[in-house]
């Protein structure tokens, strides 16, 4: 009986340790994940992301009485890809300003037919590989791009020269007995803590500090000088309709108070100039007068709830499309 002490002991042992594995396993499978798109990306600047499948069940999407541009539609007829209709969400991470970007990385996740490989065949003639996946090279509007095939529904696509930038998309996707759960996410979002908006429909998040540190902020967005992160957030609900926040953490409550002021002026004159325009839209006057401002010490918000009926008004005017 002795002899089998040991044995048995280390079956226990044994037992244990798959156990605390299995544990492991199923914290970090039970742990919310980030969506592909996001989790994904690059470090960035600026990352933006738009969950695209439930205005697309709302009937938001629905593109029949707008006309798509020339330009578009041929896009359409020879890829076979439409992204109202195929796209179902869509993650971006930019290294500077929307305007002049160092780098972007855009990844889409859609139905993707074969005629829109093919169209990228013809594009780029025959495709490299990168991990065992095509990778094509085609001339964008501004540039050249790499766009890769991570899998069947998942593109990624950068103005990146060579392949650092892909690869580390392919580290981060992993493999499906990995914990996902567990990879850092992009630095940005960290950065967000108690604000990341885990489950808003679409946002859009600034590293203002980092730009503003380069010198990199033009236009409108000196207004929010003195700002850390700033955070555009956009939620749904089918009753209450859309609500869009503006999150700005400042470093120093007096930023925050001074940018507060300025908003609250600045749009105070254009409505105050829309109410005497004959051509200005009533509907967004209105929807510009309901916007809510609240300070709490380096913390801004404003608010703006968007009812249901106004939400689809704007989707169908074909100025917005």
């Amino acid at each position: 009986m002795s002899s089998s002490l040991p044995w048995l002991k280390k079956g226990i042992l044994a037992l244990a340790v798959l156990l605390l594995v299995l544990a492991g396993w199923l914290y970090f499978r039970s742990r919310p994940v980030l969506p592909d798109v996001v989790r994904l990306l690059p470090d960035g600047q600026i990352l933006f992301y738009a969950n695209l499948q439930p205005l697309r069940q709302a009937g938001l999407l629905d593109h029949a009485p707008v006309p798509h541009a020339p330009e578009y539609a041929a896009f359409i007829q020879a890829s076979g890809f439409d992204f109202e209709r195929d796209a179902d969400a869509v993650g971006i991470s930019m290294q500077g300003t929307p305007s002049g970007p160092h780098q972007t990385m855009l990844l889409l996740e859609a139905t993707f037919h074969p005629q829109f490989f093919s169209y990228l065949k013809q594009q780029a003639g025959q495709p490299a590989e990168l991990d065992g996946r095509p990778l094509y090279h085609v001339s964008g509007p501004h540039g050249p791009l790499q766009i890769l095939a991570v899998d069947d529904h998942l593109i990624a696509v950068t103005n990146a020269s060579g392949s650092a930038a892909l690869q580390a998309v392919l580290r981060r996707y992993g493999h499906w007995w990995q914990f996902r759960a567990a990879q850092p996410p992009p630095q940005l979002w960290q950065q967000l803590g108690a604000a990341q908006p885990r489950d808003a429909l679409s946002w859009l998040a600034i590293d203002y500090a980092s730009l503003a540190s380069q010198q990199q902020i033009t236009g409108w967005m000196n207004l929010l000088h003195g700002s850390r992160t700033v955070l555009l957030r956009v939620d749904a609900d089918p009753v209450r309709g859309a609500e869009l926040t503006l999150a700005d953490d400042t470093v120093v409550a007096e930023d925050a108070t001074r940018i507060n002021q300025q908003l609250e002026h600045l749009l105070s004159l254009y409505i105050q100039h829309a109410q005497t325009d004959p051509a200005a839209d009533a509907r967004m006057t209105h929807l510009l007068q309901q916007i809510h401002f609240e300070q709490q010490g380096a913390h801004l918000r404003a608010t703006l709830l968007v009812p249901p009926a106004e939400v689809k008004a704007i989707f169908s005017t074909p100025s917005n499309r």
